[in-house]
């Protein structure tokens, strides 16, 4: 739970402890792009513990990847819904959008669906993203900056769009199949990678170039 949450994690620093901890370490980032004037940001993590990749297919499994996504970023739009003056929830497929209309939100938070085409967003709103998927998703929802901040959240595929600053992103690091340290960007910190014991291990990362951006190299 959030007591768990250690204060560096809560602050943008660190391995968070608890899924907790990494939603506020994740928000923190977002609000600190924000106030650093990004209109585009990216938010990337394994959205359940057991699934280190999106899903393993099974209609079950994507379920609970969907549950547990949602209520991200209902906590996204409840942090948000206190700095903006509305909060667009613009959602890439059907089964996220009925989910999402379940949910309790904030009074001048908005659900829709990608699709839909632009909400009538202004420069004090922001947009929610969730999840883009193919490419035409992700280069129409970096359009949507020209009329408010953008943030995508936990993107099927195409994940490091070009046209996205990854504003936080967290990923076990494994070894034999057991998890040997993580790489964390957390803005506005670099990015850095953690041994298991949380230290900072002074590690250079390098990137890959992708059809539609750039992926931290895992292997290096």
């Amino acid at each position: 739970g959030g007591a768990q949450s250690p204060v560096g994690a809560m602050a943008g620093g660190g391995v968070p402890t608890s899924y907790d901890a990494i939603h506020a370490q994740a928000i923190a980032s977002v609000q600190a792009g924000l106030a650093g004037g990004v209109l585009r940001m990216e938010v990337e993590f394994p959205p359940i513990a057991e699934v280190n990749k999106l899903s393993d297919g099974s209609a079950s499994s994507q379920r609970r990847v969907r549950v547990a996504n949602v209520a991200f970023v209902v906590k996204v739009a409840e942090a948000m819904s206190r700095q903006a003056a509305n909060v667009w929830i613009l959602c890439g497929d059907g089964n996220t959008r009925e989910d999402m209309e379940k949910q309790r939100l904030p009074s001048n938070a908005q659900v829709m669906l990608l699709k839909d085409g632009p909400p009538p967003s202004g420069s004090s709103d922001v947009i929610l993203v969730h999840p883009p998927a193919d490419l035409n998703q992700w280069e129409y929802a970096a359009s949507l900056s020209s009329q408010s901040p953008v943030i995508a959240l936990n993107g099927q595929q195409h994940n490091g769009h070009s046209s996205f600053e990854m504003a936080y992103y967290l990923k076990p690091m494994t070894f034999n199949s057991r998890v040997c340290g993580y790489l964390i960007r957390s803005l506005p910190f670099p990015w850095i990678v953690y041994g298991n014991d949380g230290s900072n291990m002074n590690v250079d990362v390098k990137f890959v170039q992708t059809a539609s951006g750039c992926r931290p190299d895992l292997q290096s």
